[in-house]
């Protein structure tokens, strides 16, 4: 009778065990689609309407936050997708991207998308009030 009981209890683990990484597979499906999307969509930003329409979306997701200069005229958007639950079950360092939309007296100024974790980072940025890339920045702890 025991032996019988073993058995279920290890099937019953082991059907756990693999909901459990299934669940994790599609997690990290889920962010690295997100952050794909995220980065196609910033890319796609070229004029204040394309920036305020990217904004709006934003303002309906999970990580979007936005602040305000210290002078009042300009606005920083920024929206942030991460793989916080496969890095608290400590499986992959964590890692997070960044997209932020920077505005002045309503005039997009910036697009920053930037990609970082806690030994490297990658931004990308462009100036909208010179119209040119600015910089492409890696950096390696």
């Amino acid at each position: 009778m025991s032996g019988i009981w073993l058995r279920r209890s290890l099937v019953v683990w082991i059907c756990f065990l693999l909901l459990l990484a299934v669940g994790m597979v599609a997690y990290a499906g889920y962010v690295r689609n997100s952050a794909d999307k995220l980065i196609r969509e910033a890319s796609q930003i070229r004029t204040t309407a394309d920036a305020k329409e990217q904004i709006s979306i934003w303002q309906r997701s999970a990580g979007y936050s936005e602040s305000q200069s210290p002078d009042g005229d300009g606005k920083a958007y920024q929206i942030r997708v991460g793989n916080s639950l496969l890095a608290a079950l400590r499986l992959i360092p964590k890692t997070e991207l960044l997209v932020e939309a920077v505005t002045r007296s309503g005039e997009l100024q910036l697009v920053v998308i930037g990609m970082y974790n806690d030994r490297s980072s990658v931004w990308v940025q462009e100036d909208f009030a010179s119209h040119e890339v600015l910089s492409v920045i890696a950096m390696f702890h």
